[in-house]
């Protein structure tokens, strides 16, 4: 590159003769001017109110067609089959009590991994499900009693500073069993289930439509265990 100081400016010199003609200046029409300006804004509210309109009657449904072939709980009564299912696997063991409600959440391991499951609140316990939305049948179960839980945990996820993983958004931690050590195993286990505590966010599926936006929603879990 060159050096900054050998650029000069263009300079116009003021001794020269021939000058540019001024074009002639016309009276300049207020009126119209207004009319104009209210012009633009009246086609700017058409536009405005066309655009809304179009909204309404058309949804993305790109956004749907994404959801539906990347996830399978979006299939048309996969998620009712899930929690119908649920509920007979609740039912066989009087201990958990009555199921109260129903979370679809992605639970983040401790190696940053994440893993689709279905979160049921019982009378009596925390039911921690892994399903196959695809074969429609549940794979893993973990119940955890209500009276085992010390600590609930909320907030924005973060990671050690020299840490390669990242993880934006907020999530939720529940501990339990706060008398057992985790062995140094376990910790460097990536299969590793035997951990007394879990960790949860959103599913990616909570803007697909109303229905998934209540039921991935993890803040409403925390809000929902607390009362």
């Amino acid at each position: 590159m060159s050096n900054m100081d050998d650029f000069k400016p263009v300079e116009l010199d003021n001794g020269t003769k021939d000058s540019i003609p001024k074009p002639e200046q016309k009276p300049e029409n207020k009126s119209e001017d207004k009319c104009n300006l209210y012009h633009q804004d009246e086609t700017s509210d058409q536009r405005q109110k066309m655009v809304s309109q179009e909204e309404m009657v058309y949804p993305n449904m790109y956004s749907t067609q994404y959801y539906l072939r990347k996830f399978f709980v979006c299939r048309p009564g996969a998620l009712d089959q899930a929690i119908e299912d649920m509920n007979a696997l609740i039912a066989q063991k009087e201990e958990n009590g009555r199921a109260l409600s129903f979370w679809l959440l992605t639970e983040v391991d401790h190696w940053n991994n994440e893993k689709e499951r279905i979160v049921a609140i019982t009378e009596k316990s925390l039911v921690i499900c892994k399903y196959d939305f695809m074969m429609l049948a549940s794979q893993q179960v973990q119940c955890i009693p209500l009276n085992y839980i010390d600590k609930i945990c909320h907030g924005p996820f973060t990671v050690p500073p020299k840490s390669l993983a990242k993880r934006e958004g907020n999530g939720l931690r529940i501990y339990w069993d706060k008398l057992r050590d985790v062995s140094f195993l376990s910790l460097w286990n990536p299969w590793s289930t035997d951990l007394p505590y879990t960790s949860f966010t959103e599913h990616p599926v909570k803007n697909a439509n109303e229905r998934f936006a209540t039921i991935c929603e993890v803040l409403a879990l925390f809000r929902h265990y607390c009362l």
